[in-house]
This record gives structure tokens, sequence and C-alpha cells, in this order.
């Protein structure tokens, strides 16, 4: 037997059971309950409220799949997906008052490609259509993860709570109480509310935009940036904006405070491992490759920025930085970081040097300033507030698809 997408079938014990895909899907589709329910998307919020979700894993969630499964309310969900390859089993949660009734429950499973070894691809189950459909609701049940609402996403301009790479702090403010509280109190309580569970750099936080995630090693991962810099050149020639961030899994302010037992090695090896890989994905595009990062002991999760540059910008990197620089009292000097240094500003250079300005003694650091410089050298100043660079989610999934496919080949994670 053969389901397609967007059909519906029932057995003649009783049983109903659906299919759903993207291209198929209409309203239509979603119409009354069934007891089973295949797709190859995961739904928006479904790793929510639970634990357990392994937090390496690549996942790219979808709306429509979560506006199916909440007019069809399955029994049993199963989504297979060989681009993930994951196995996971949620913890059941229920629906209110379905039917006049009390509750009803749905199991949602991930499963495995076909044959895979290490993971587990299929799934053994007993259902029972002629049993009482609201039985009571397992004990490690959890609250139903689409009753809670997907942070919307906000015209320009207006605040965002998600991947702010120069401001992380940001994502905690209680608006309401942010009108009434100073400056200075608003600004500790922000970076003492980010913890790795409400920080969007951090895997274990369920509300992370997997969406942008492009490659995943064993202590960094690499993201494309949310409202990235996208300049006509460029992507002409990479076929994708190609604005990434090289992140570390830890939740630490600075790269000084990274420890690995000691050994810091592990550390600077993969991060020069993905800083090299880049370099090569974009010399391949006829691109150079230019970084910057801010170190700050009262940050949050730091990170490093990268951007691909058309050659006829590079001569502009260097003195531009500086005269910008200038203009804000930030003086950029050609210099390594110091051994004991925390607290800077860095710009790697397409020839590997480095430009470096103490923000230790700063009361303020124009945390826009990497970006807002590189969007004078890309010919791009509009773009220099990520915030005016909205995307929809349709196009920062084609953006990181492209992205992936011209990086697999120097991707040394897979």
């Amino acid at each position: 037997m053969y389901l397609g997408p967007g059909e519906k079938i029932a057995t003649a014990g009783g049983l109903s059971i659906s299919s759903y895909g993207k291209k198929s899907y209409s309203d239509s589709d979603a119409e009354g309950l069934v007891d089973i329910l295949f797709g190859s998307d995961w739904p928006l919020d479904i790793t929510r409220l639970t634990e357990g979700f392994p937090g390496s894993t690549r996942v790219n969630y979808e709306s429509y799949a979560k506006g199916i499964a909440q007019k069809l309310k399955p029994r049993y969900h199963f989504v297979s997906n060989p681009r993930y390859n994951v196995f996971w089993e949620r913890q059941p949660f229920s629906w209110e008052e379905v039917d006049n009734s009390q509750s009803r429950v749905t199991r949602f499973i991930s499963l495995a490609d076909f044959q895979t070894k290490d993971q587990k691809w299929f799934y053994a189950f007993k259902i029972d259509v002629t049993i009482d459909r609201t039985a009571l609701t397992p004990a490690n049940s959890t609250t139903n993860p689409y009753s809670v609402t997907s942070p919307p996403k906000r015209p320009m301009g207006e605040f965002d709570n998600i991947w702010d790479e120069n401001n992380p702090e940001r994502l905690s403010i209680d608006r309401e109480s942010d009108k009434t509280r100073s400056k200075k109190k608003r600004k500790t309580a922000q970076i003492m509310s980010v913890n790795p569970e409400s920080c969007f750099f951090c895997l274990s936080n369920p509300k992370i935009d997997r969406a942008l995630i492009s490659s995943i090693g064993e202590e960094f991962y690499l993201a494309l940036a949310k409202g990235p810099l996208i300049s006509g050149q460029t992507k002409s020639q990479l076929g994708c904006p190609g604005h990434v961030l090289i992140i570390p899994m830890s939740h630490v302010p600075t790269y000084k405070s990274l420890t690995f037992g000691g050994d810091s090695h592990k550390f600077i090896l993969e991060k020069k491992k993905y800083e090299i890989a880049l370099k090569q994905m974009y010399s391949e595009h006829g691109l150079y490759y230019v970084s910057f990062e801010i170190n700050r002991k009262n940050g949050v999760h730091v990170h490093t920025q990268v951007i691909p540059v058309p050659e006829n910008r590079v001569p502009l990197i260097e003195s531009t930085f500086k005269e910008e620089g200038r203009k804000l009292g930030i003086h950029l000097k050609n210099r390594e970081v110091h051994d004991e240094e925390e607290e800077y500003f860095k710009l790697t250079l397409p020839d590997s040097s480095t430009l470096v300005a103490s923000i230790g003694t700063r009361n303020r650091f124009d945390l826009q300033f990497g970006r807002r410089v590189m969007a004078i050298i890309l010919g791009i100043e509009e773009q220099s507030d990520w915030r005016q660079c909205f995307q929809t989610e349709s196009e920062e999934q084609t953006d990181c698809f492209e992205f992936k496919k011209r990086f697999k080949t120097f991707d040394f994670t897979l």
C-alpha cells in the first residue's frame, strides 16, 4: 500500500491513517482526527517542554506541520527524513476537550533512515481502535508543546528575540518592566537572566533556530547569521550570503574562559579547522575570509562572525576599520591578542593578520561596530542593522541549504 502526501485512508477495522508533505499541503488535508500520521518534516515546537532531545541533532522545524498536527491530533505521529536520520521518541502529551471527552494523547516518534546501523529505523507498537481513545494520560506525559505560542517573526526594526549576534544579552529583556527599570539595572538583569536554557547560542535551548545550523563539531558549531549581510556581488559568486557564525558549545563570555579539562589545544584546533574550511570554500568562489569577534567578561556567549569579501573590496578593509574606529575612540592596532588579554575586539584580515583593540577600560562598546564597518566596506550601509535584514523562514532555509551544499566538501565534521 502506498500513501501519498496529503492522502487519508481508513482501514476496515476503523483505523484512520494520514500523511502530509509541504508541497501537497492545504487546509482541506487537515480535517477530522486521525489515529496515525506520517510526514517528513518536524512540526514547530515539538521539542518544547520535554527532556532528552539530542542537542546535537540538526532538524528543520515547519509551522505547516505543526498546523496539521494541531488539526488532526494523531494518536501516533511518525516522522522520518534521511537528512536528519535520527531516532527520537518524545514523551506523550494530551489534547484537552476533544469530541466532548476529557483528553486525547499523542505520541511523537522520529525514525532514522531505512537500515541505519546506529539509529533505530523501525518501531513496534500496538493500537486498538476498539478501546476508549480517551484513556488515562500516561504518567510520563508533558504539557502539550503546541499550547505554547512560538515567538512570531517581528517586522523590521522592532525588538527581536533570537540570534542577536551583536548583543545576545537582549534576549531576556522583560519588555514591560523594561519601561520602568533604569538602564544600569536593566543591563545587570539582562546578563544575569541569560543561562544556557535561555541563550539562543546554546544547543540545549529548545527554542534555538536549528534551521540556521550548518555544521556541528565537538566543541563548536557553525550557523548562518540571522539577518545576514547580503552583498549582491558575494551572492552572485557564492550563491548565498555566506555570512556565518562560529559558536562554541560552551556557554562562556570570552574565548579565554573556555577550558577543556585544562587542555585548550582541542578548542584551538577545532576553531582553526572551521576557519581554514571557510577560507577554502570562499577561495573556491573567488572570495576572501574576514572575521571579527567581541570578547567581554560581562558578555553572554562569545562567538566569531565570518563574512566573505569580494577581491575588489579587500584593499578597503584595514583602512576603513581604523578610520571608523578612530571616530568612536576605538584604537585598532596591528597586533595579536595578548596572552592574558580577555576584553577586546579582534578583526582577522584575509592575509590572517589581525587588528586588535582593547575594550577592557571602556564603559560602553559599540556592539554593532564590526557589522557596521563591514556594511560600509561592502557598499551596503543600509544593512548595518541586522534587524533591518529580515528574511522569511523559507529564505533562511534556502540560504542554509545552498551554504551547506557548498561547504560539504570542506566540512571536517562529516
